[in-house]
């Protein structure tokens, strides 16, 4: 090696060891602390310099080639805020293997690292983007191409974090995270970034800490794009999956909380173990396998917050799922645990849920999960669930699920399956399968189901916790505390399903057991079900509790048990079935076959057997059992193509205790052709029916015959009555459409027998006839005739009606809630009709209604038009009496014109007890849904004496009340009124304003607190007059009055009214008495309790009345009062008596506690009289009562020798006691004495009907209730009596005679024996009921009774005697009496014009009375003494020269004698020569022949008759020569006549109620001056007429006769002349303005020897008018009078808001009825009258117009 060789080679030795010196120079210094330190601090330097923000490092640390050690790592943004900051970051890695492109990390080491990135707008910046700025060049230079010749590889081995912090805030896109990790380490195996393969044993975290916010920005388009942030998607094949191996997976307490402020969520996720372990990651094949996965104690909770404004949601591109790879992961779990989680989700968008399972707000707790050899895939899911129990917030607890379960796409099982809540389990085995998913919608009956639930049961509890809504159906409500137990089996698909089996119960009775065989579902048109029901069973019990009660009626009472069984097989086309029902309140069986095939055809058998229904419709006072069978077979449904055979039987049936029986039905049809018969051989109700029809048509034909042959209703237990009925039904309708009804149905041969009596109704008929031009509704009967005629459709007139009225009221029209407008009336066809009505008091009203006394007909007429919307009626009553309220002269009208509808009701005279009110008038109008209405009271002398005028407007579904400026006058004054003022009330309540009124210092005010509905109501009154509203009743008895001061105050009117009121009447004033000054202090400001201070002072009356009255809203009401009587006078009480005390004087005082319910009161207290003092009226008995005591306690009253004092001193003594604890019942233990106590002290003038002294001793003892009490002791009528008794003359004449004649029943004997009146001579009981009395009465010989008979003519008797009678009353109400009175003296007095006769009672006659107080034997005879010459007597036995030994006057005795019974006394008369005077001076010869001769007219009634007549009333005898005695016969028609007019005015009294409806008039002639014969003879004939109304009192019959009672037949005269004489009239028109009289007289005729007969025929012609000159107006000119009167009528009705209605007009209206009514005929009904519409009723009442109703009447009668 040469010089130059070696220099070069020390040179490059010198030279590499010098950069290997360098090198380890530069290594060993980078070591040195010094150094290190020194270039960090010009790194630092360098970087402060660059990019202008504080950095530190307080110390690197570097090991080469491995490690580098960095702490106290600090970089500053440009907001002087940190950027990154780190304790230490550690990094092991292999510098020198990065020359070889080998990147080897052996660990990552960072402890205490912060990072903070934010990004802010509007620069879109992040705060680390100038540090990228400052290291980029401002040249910009060409990427040189990557080399690609080698790849980087990487290794990465232990990663350590600790306490790591990322701050992440970006306003971009709304982001806020701040993580903080505590621990992380893991150990990566593999990392081949190549191979994309990663191999990571272990992973720990411990410690995250982390929240993430989001929210909305308000710029999306500042927000970066995936290509922005340089993020490449990758596709296709080339992007393979890396291949992970993953081991083992520890995570400890971890708590994460999120929020997106957007969409209002916070999610916290927080747990404190979660453990996983792997056995293969695979996601090139997309399989996950999974040992063990283990997580305790998590907390999870996602809530979303209310969202103030629905977003709609940002549109969302679907996928194309033909681009991409269809994903098929697999998932292997091998053991699953989740430990004491607890899971809450909260959805505040979503409405609470009070009950059940909030699946909006969710809360688990406990939840526990044990899952083993779980497998989850696309298609299916599998796995052993060993353990799964959670709690929920609303109650739902899962104690235990267990199961094997598996799910595929073409089926689901749970095996083994076990699930357990507090009340539900449930055990086995379900399996469900079907061909795929998509097809199972439309193929539902491949559904393969396979079950086995054994011994289970289903707790509604918590079936309600998972469907809440389950709570909110009544149906439902009662189920939701049941546990239901079911065991049973089934299997098969959906369209074949076998259920072998099926068990289910619950409660303590319901039990059900069957099996089933189901095809063809879900299609029900194939679905059949073969039922086998072996046993169902249930009862009342647990029906209660599983039916809810809304479900069922109140009436339904179900039976205490109920079995079924049965077989079903069929669908819902054709089926066959057989069910047997038992059960407690009886048993039922039904057997069909039906098949709704081509033709429809069926066959069953149907039977109840003793069904109580009165038992399951809670009526068992009512109905009872029920036994019924039926057959019915057929074919088709169509009525026209029907045929079909019905057969049903009632067996029995038990209503209102009886039991109906054997009642047949049969119907058959035949393609069209209905016939069908009913049939009742009950005895009670037998009847037979027999119908017809025709169903081919357009309109169905139907015929009906009833024929009932015997009601019976008493004996039905329908009425306590006895009432029969018999009648036919027959009806025959063409048509039976009822818009187009032709036909008629008729009620004959009807009877009604009502106790005693028989009543035989005229016909009934209900007429219908249609044609294109009009309809015809008419019914006609005895007691109402009605009719409706015109163009109408019977089934739409109702909606025409309504929407006519619709027009002028409709202030609240329905509102269609859809559309917003109002709802209209459904069409309807045009409707014109004319209607009528005329109702009277027959005789089957006055039957129904006793107490109608008197009714003049009622008539209805009115017309309709529904295109003009105008409706017109009038109606008058002109005069009813009932139950002693009499009404006058009724009329309304209701008229519509101008769009408004007028009314007006007008009555003349009510007359109540005295009480009477006069010339009323209520009329106005109704316009646009505003009622104007005005009130009128007259006085009798026509004077408006009260006026109300007022509006009602309805508005907003309130009604508006008001009175008119001058609309109010009271008691002749024109009040002033507030024209403001307005009551409102309606659906928002009640507000009242200014509504004052107000008279010379009278004032009431009704206003409301404030402004608002409901507020507080004040009522005041200050110095308001009673008699200002009482002198509207005009009566004498009912006068008060006073002055009303004080206020009231209503409030709480929303839901429970409260007030409070202090009112004083001043002065208050009662008939002729004052009774001083009232005060009320009424309040309930206590909620449900009534506080009352009550408070009567002046006038020598002090009463209070304190205390409360509690009403408590579910108990029972209470009171709590003291009554301090401390001086009560007896004039008040007086006043109070309407005149039947007079003279009082004197007080009471006491004091009373009043407590206990309305009830029940418990009474304690005394009051006592104080020099008390009364008479009463009608008696003119005073009575004293001087500190006498009534004692009130918890038991009733007590009289404790309470003493009544009679004007003359004698004393009535009281003793013992009222029981009562209501004051309703009361129990009587009273004993009365009294000894010669004046019970009567009257005169005629105090009361005409008995008046007197009576005098009494007595000793009686009340016992028993007050209703039926029992009376026993005597009484004894003393010698101090002298009583007048004057018989009332309820038949004053003889023109009514009622109860002689008996009419019979011209009708089939069958028929008038089935109504049949066996004991017609029943006398009508007293109607006294329950008390039982036994009294026996003791008449003292010198007690005297005058009785007048006739006040007219004088007529008296008057008796002394002597008597021991027994009275007695039954329970049931019969009187008994037993004893006999003797006569001691006594007379007749008889008068007859001006004769007066006396008879005098024979000593020793009797009235006995065996037991009947009706009937008693009667042995009486008066006689009558006078002088008379024996010698028109006995001329024919004596010659002429003994003649004046007879001519001398001797003593007569005309006798009086009257036997038998009292009802049919025997009257007959015998003349005895008396004794003294001449007669004891005669010679015997003159004795003997006179005594001879009245011996012989003994045997001669007859003659013996007219003697007695010729002495009694001329004073002398009656030869028998009857030209040798003058007016000796007229004197015995005198005497006759009025011992007749006596006899028959009391038998009428006895037998007037007998027949009703039947005008008898009777004419007794009798006399002795019949010459017809050439000689003298008595003749008595006795004529009689009977006069009946029929076909609506249009028809009037009279027949009459004459008797012979005596005397010798007229030559060529006809023994016997029954209906001699015959007239009939016939009103030709309704209002009988034209009548037809046709007669027939049968009448002897002595010039022709023989019986003459007269026919004759009469029209007569009855005119009314106003005024005389319209006797001459033609038809025109009274049409327009009529109208012009109409008109004012309405004027009349307008001006009903004035001051006063034009009087002229109402009295010349008021006349015109009047005289109308005074000049009808007689008997006939009054003139109907409508002055607003005088056509109404012009076809109807002319029948031969519309249809000829005259035949059809006839041919009814015939």
């Amino acid at each position: 090696m040469n010089k130059v060789g070696r220099i070069a080679v020390k040179t490059i030795l010198w030279l590499v060891g010098s950069i290997i010196g360098l090198v380890l120079l530069l290594f060993i210094l980078i070591r040195i602390p010094a150094v290190q330190n020194f270039v960090v601090q010009k790194v630092v330097s360098y970087l402060q310099k660059k990019i202008e923000t504080p950095v530190k490092i307080q110390r690197v640390s570097l090991d080469l080639p491995k490690l580098l050690v960095l702490e106290g790592v600090y970089f500053e943004d440009q907001k002087q805020d940190t950027l990154v900051a780190g304790d230490q970051l550690k990094v092991d890695i292999s510098l020198l293997k990065l020359l070889n492109n080998k990147v080897e990390v052996n660990e990552v080491d960072l402890k205490g690292i912060t990072a903070k990135i934010d990004r802010t707008l509007p620069d879109s910046s992040f705060n680390f983007d100038y540090i990228i700025r400052a290291f980029v060049s401002e040249d910009k230079k060409e990427p040189e191409p990557e080399d690609t010749t080698s790849t980087m590889e990487f290794s990465i081995d232990k990663i350590n974090l600790d306490r790591i912090r990322l701050v992440y805030k970006d306003e971009v896109i709304g982001t806020n995270v701040d993580f903080n990790l505590h621990h992380f380490d893991t150990r990566i195996k593999m990392f081949d970034l190549e191979q994309m393969r990663f191999e990571i044993p272990k992973i720990t975290i411990e410690g995250i800490n982390t929240s993430v916010k989001q929210w909305a920005v308000t710029d999306t388009s500042a927000i970066p794009s995936t290509k922005d942030l340089g993020v490449e998607q990758a596709a296709g094949a080339e992007a393979e999956m890396p291949d992970i191996k993953l081991g083992s997976l520890n995570i400890e307490n971890i708590k994460v909380d999120y929020e997106d402020q957007a969409s209002a969520l916070n999610a916290n996720v927080a747990f404190k173990k979660l453990l996983v372990d792997f056995n293969d990651l695979n996601l090139k094949e997309e399989t996950v396998d999974i040992k063990r996965i283990l997580l305790d104690e998590n907390d999870a909770k996602i809530a979303f917050g209310k969202l103030s404004v629905k977003e709609p949601p940002a549109e969302t591109k679907t996928p194309d799922s033909t681009s991409a790879a269809e994903m098929n992961w697999k998932v292997n779990i091998g053991d699953l645990q989740l430990n004491k989680n607890h899971i809450a989700y909260l959805d505040a968008n979503q409405p609470r849920i009070k009950k059940g399972l909030d699946y909006g707000n969710l809360d688990f707790t406990g939840l526990d999960v044990k899952l083993a050899d779980f497998f989850f895939s696309m298609d299916s899911i599998s796995g052993k669930l060993a353990q799964l129990n959670f709690k929920d917030r609303s109650g739902l607890d899962l104690k235990r699920l267990e199961t094997d379960f598996a799910y595929t796409n073409q089926g689901a099982t749970l095996g083994n399956l076990y699930l357990e809540t507090p009340n539900t389990l449930i055990k086995n085995y379900a399996q469900v399968s079907y061909p795929s998913l998509e097809t199972i919608t439309d193929h539902l009956g491949e559904i393969q189901l396979n079950a086995n639930i054994e011994k289970s049961k289903l707790g509604m509890k918590d079936i309600v916790l998972l469907v809440p809504d389950l709570d909110t159906m009544e149906v439902m409500k009662p189920l939701l505390t049941r546990t239901f137990y079911i065991h049973g089996k089934i299997n098969g698909r959906v369209d074949n399903l076998t259920i072998p089996n099926i068990e289910f119960s619950t409660l303590d009775q319901t039990r059900l057991q069957a099996t089933a065989h189901l095809k063809g579902l879900p299609d029900m048109d194939k679905f059949y079900m073969d039922l086998q029901l072996k046993n169902f069973t249930t009862g009342k019990r647990d029906l209660d509790r599983l039916i809810a009660k809304s479900m069922l009626p109140d009436s339904i009472d179900l039976p205490q048990r109920v079995a079924l069984k049965g077989t079903f097989k069929g669908g819902m086309n054709q089926f066959t079935t057989n069910m047997h029902l038992a059960s407690s309140i009886g048993n039922a069986e039904v057997r069909a076959k039906y098949a709704a095939l081509k033709d429809t055809t069926y066959d069953a058998d149907f039977a109840i057997h003793d069904i109580d229904v009165g038992h399951l419709m809670k009526m068992d006072s009512t109905l009872g059992k029920i036994s019924f069978a039926a057959k019915v077979k057929g074919k088709g449904l169509d009525p026209s193509k029907l045929i079909a055979d019905i057969q049903a039987k009632l067996i029995s049936a038990e209503a209102m205790g009886y039991t109906y029986t054997d009642i047949d039905f049969t119907a058959k049809a035949n393609q069209g052709d209905l016939e069908a018969s009913l049939t009742s051989d009950d005895p009670n109700l037998d009847l037979d029916m027999q119908a017809s029809g025709n169903l081919k048509g357009k309109y169905p034909k139907v015929n009906l015959a009833l024929l009932i042959d015997s009601i019976n209703t008493k004996n039905l237990n329908l009425t306590t009555d006895s009432i029969r009925f018999h009648g036919k039904l027959a009806g025959n309708f063409d048509s039976a459409d009822p818009d187009f009804l032709n036909g008629q149905l008729d009620l004959t041969n009807a009877i009604i027998a009502y106790n005693t009596s028989r009543y035989t109704l005229d016909t009934i008929s209900l007429i219908a006839r249609a044609d294109s031009s009009q309809n015809l509704i008419q019914l006609r009967s005895e007691f109402l005739d009605a009719h409706m005629i015109g163009s109408y459709k019977l089934t739409s007139l109702a909606t025409a009606f309504q929407d006519a009225l619709t027009r002028y009221y409709n202030p609240n029209p329905t509102v269609n809630p859809k559309t917003g407008l109002v709802d209209t009336i459904p069409s309807y066809p045009p409707a014109q009709i004319e209607f009528g009505m005329t109702f009277r008091r027959s005789p089957l009203i006055i039957k129904m209604a006793p107490e109608l006394t008197e009714m003049q007909p009622i008539t209805l007429d009115g017309n309709f038009d529904s295109e003009s919307k105008s409706i017109h009626a009038k109606g008058v009553a002109p005069k009813a009496v009932y139950g002693g309220t009499e009404i006058q002269n009724v009329s309304f009208d209701i008229n519509t014109l101008d769009s408004a509808l007028y009314y007006a009701v007008l009555v003349n005279t009510i007359k109540v007890s005295g009480i009477e009110l006069t010339n009323t008038l209520l009329s106005g109008t109704v316009k646009n849904s505003v009622v104007d209405a005005g009130l009128w009271i007259k006085d009798k002398g026509g004077k408006e004496q009260y006026h109300i005028g007022a509006n009602l407007l309805a508005k907003d579904d309130d009604f508006i009340f008001s009175l008119k400026k001058d609309g109010l006058m009271l008691n002749y004054d024109q009040w002033s009124i507030n024209p403001e003022n307005a009551i409102h009330f309606g659906k928002n309540g009640l507000l009242a304003k200014h509504f004052d009124l107000s008279l010379n210092g009278q004032e009431m005010n009704i206003a409301s607190q404030d402004s608002v509905s409901n507020s507080p109501l004040g009522l005041n009154f200050k110095n308001f007059r009673i008699e200002t509203l009482a002198n509207m009743l005009e009566s004498n008895q009912l006068a008060l009055g006073g002055g009303i001061n004080g206020d009231a105050l209503l409030e709480r009117l929303e839901s429970s009214p409260v007030f409070t009121s202090d009112i004083t009447i001043n002065d208050f004033y009662f008939g002729t008495d004052t009774i001083g000054d009232i005060n009320l202090k009424v309040n309930n400001a206590k909620e449900n309790t009534y506080n009352a201070a009550i408070a009567i002072a002046g006038n020598g009356n002090d009463i209070k009345l304190t205390g409360d009255y509690v009403t408590p809203p579910n108990g029972t009401s209470s009171m709590d009062f003291v009554l301090d009587v401390n001086n009560l006078n007896m004039s008040t009480i007086e006043a109070f008596s309407f005149g039947n005390l007079r003279r009082s004087s004197g007080g009471i005082n006491g004091s009373l506690t009043i407590k206990g319910t309305p009830d029940a009161p418990r009474i304690n207290g005394d009051l006592l009289f104080n020099q008390a003092k009364m008479n009463i009226s009608m008696l003119n008995a005073t009575f004293s009562m001087d500190q006498q005591r009534i004692n009130f306690n918890n038991r009733g009253l007590n009289f404790n020798s309470f003493t009544l004092t009679d004007s003359i001193g004698n004393k009535a003594v009281i003793d013992g006691s009222v029981r009562t604890r209501t004051y309703t019942d009361f129990a009587l233990n009273l004993n009365i004495k009294a000894d010669d106590f004046q019970v009567l002290n009257s005169t005629a003038v105090d009361n005409n009907l008995f008046y007197g002294q009576l005098n009494i001793d007595t000793d009686l003892r009340l016992r028993g209730a007050a209703m039926s009490p029992s009376v026993n002791g005597s009484l004894k009528v003393n010698e101090n009596t002298n009583m007048t008794l004057t018989m009332p003359e309820t038949d004053p004449g003889l023109v009514d005679r009622e109860g002689i004649v008996e009419f019979t029943s011209l009708s089939p004997k069958d028929s008038s024996e089935i109504l049949a009146v066996y004991d017609t001579t029943d006398v009508k009981r007293s109607t006294i009921t329950g008390m039982n009395v036994n009294l026996n009465i003791d008449v003292d010989r010198n007690a005297a009774f005058t009785v007048i008979v006739d006040p007219g003519t004088g007529d008296q008797l008057f008796v002394k005697g002597q008597a021991l009678l027994n009275f007695g009353i039954e329970p049931g109400g019969n009187m008994t009496l037993a004893g006999t009175y003797e006569i001691e003296e006594g007379n007749y007095s008889l008068s007859f014009n001006m004769i007066k006769r006396r008879f005098d009672f024979k000593k020793g006659s009797t009235i006995t009375w065996g037991g009947d107080i009706m009937d008693a034997d009667l042995n009486m005879t008066a006689i009558y003494t006078l002088q008379a010459q024996p010698i028109d007597l006995v001329q024919n036995q004596i010659n002429g020269t003994q003649a004046n030994f007879y001519r001398q006057r001797l003593p007569f005795d005309v006798n009086l004698m009257i036997g038998g019974k009292m009802l049919k006394p025997e009257i007959s008369f015998d003349i005895d020569l008396g004794t003294g005077g001449n007669a004891n001076t005669v010679s015997q010869d003159v004795t003997q022949t006179v005594q001879a001769k009245l011996a012989q007219l003994r045997n001669n009634p007859s003659e013996m008759n007219k003697q007695t007549f010729a002495l009694i009333v001329l004073g002398r005898f009656i030869a028998e020569n009857p030209f040798q005695s003058a007016g000796g016969s007229s004197t015995e028609t005198m005497v006759r006549s009025s011992v007749s007019s006596l006899l028959t005015s009391q038998l009428n009294k006895l037998a007037g109620d007998l027949i009703a409806g039947v005008e008898l008039n009777f004419d007794l002639q009798s006399t002795a001056d019949d010459y017809s014969t050439g000689q003298a003879q008595n003749r008595t004939d006795l004529n009689v007429g009977v006069s009946k109304r029929l076909l609506n009192d249009r028809l009037k019959v009279t027949v009459g006769s004459n008797f012979e009672l005596e005397g010798a037949q007229q030559p060529g005269q006809k023994a016997t002349n029954i209906a001699g004489d015959i007239s009939l009239e016939y009103q030709l028109s309704r209002d009988g303005r034209y009548i037809a009289r046709v007669y027939r007289k049968d009448q002897y005729q002595v010039t022709l020897q023989g019986q003459f007969i007269e026919t004759g025929l009469g029209f007569i012609i009855n005119m009314n008018y106003d005024e005389f000159k319209e006797l001459f107006m033609n038809a025109k000119k009274l049409q327009r009078l009529s109208e012009e009167r109409a008109e004012e009528m309405k004027e009349l009705l307008d001006k009903n808001d004035e001051e006063d209605i034009d009087s002229t007009s109402m009295r010349r209206n008021r006349r015109h009825q009047e005289e109308e009514q005074q000049n009808l005929p007689d008997n006939n009904p009054p003139k109907e009258q409508n002055d607003s519409d005088g056509h109404i009723n012009k076809a109807y009442r002319n029948d031969e117009e519309i249809m000829d109703q005259t035949s059809e009447r006839k041919d009814d009668e015939e």
